[in-house]
């Protein structure tokens, strides 16, 4: 079973940047505009033959700058430390994602879908063996599975990063997202969505006292579980479930006392509604919803 590590320190910081465009790592590497020497860009793919579209400047020191941020935390915090599962070997992932990184900013992605693109790589590299001929579909199917949790057009998106890759098939691209929800299905062993589900519906999961009272003790777990899903960002299927439910445990400690079991109700069906698209369709990175829909 797959066990996750809480890295506090590493959470702190990557939390600080997400909020504060502002904000600078301790690395002194990075000047005040965000900018950092030569030697410190990602590594170039030694492929002429790859499609690079034009790059927006601006844009691109934004999201750089943001990245580079966190990859100096990342570098230390998991490369150093060999917690890869994967053999790929650091300057493999650097070119994986230098290549996502440069896609993202010719297809002017939002800062949103890059990173979630990078971390679900870096799960799967944590969670998954995979071969240095992969790498590149692996990459790719990060990018397309972000487009769809961000709603950027990931149909489009797919045949473009296709053409970027060179080597990498829409058809691969599709069988290597079921690939990797197949291996996010493990999440479900950790904590969950569904950990939310259980402190605040608990008549659904234990018949015998369906009057139970929702506490403030209760409500503080799940804000709990919510901080340590956002800040670790290991269980990526959660990621936008966990900000809902952490959004509405701090307003619900803020009132200090219980609330009825409608306004509950009321209040998760809310926060599960970031598993849906505009047109009320379940998005294809949370399939295991389809079992636990209740309401």
């Amino acid at each position: 079973m797959y066990t996750q590590s809480v890295d506090m320190n590493f959470a702190t910081q990557e939390l600080k940047w997400a909020e504060n465009p502002n904000y600078t790592s301790e690395s002194e590497d990075i000047d005040a505009d965000g900018h950092f020497p030569p030697q410190l860009l990602p590594i170039e793919i030694q492929n002429e033959s790859y499609f690079c579209p034009p790059i927006n400047t601006k844009y691109k020191n934004s999201l750089i700058s943001k990245y580079v941020r966190r990859e100096n935390t990342y570098s230390n915090k998991n490369i150093m430390k060999g917690r890869l599962t994967s053999q790929i070997r650091p300057e493999e992932r650097d070119a994986a994602i230098y290549g996502m990184f440069s896609i993202s900013v010719g297809s002017s992605l939002s800062h949103n879908t890059f990173a979630y693109a990078t971390r679900l790589f870096d799960l799967l590299l944590k969670m998954s063996e995979i071969s240095e001929s992969d790498i590149n579909i692996y990459a790719a199917t990060c990018l397309f599975i972000a487009t769809k949790l961000e709603d950027e057009g990931p149909i489009d998106y797919c045949e473009l990063f296709s053409s970027f890759y060179g080597d990498v098939s829409v058809n691969s691209i599709v069988s290597c997202e079921l690939r990797i929800l197949s291996v996010l299905k493990f999440d479900l062993e950790v904590i969950t969505p569904f950990s939310y589900l259980d402190l605040f519906l608990p008549e659904y999961y234990n018949q015998a006292t369906p009057e139970t009272n929702f506490t403030l003790k209760s409500i503080t777990i799940a804000c709990v579980y919510s901080l340590l899903l956002i800040n670790c960002s290991m269980n990526y299927t959660s990621f936008e479930i966990s900000q809902a439910v952490l959004e509405i445990s701090q307003a619900l400690i803020k009132k200090e006392k219980c609330i009825s079991q409608s306004e509950c109700h009321l209040k998760v069906i809310e926060s599960l509604s970031v598993a849906f698209d505009i047109h009320g369709v379940l998005r294809p990175i949370f399939p295991q919803l389809e079992e636990y829909m209740l309401f």
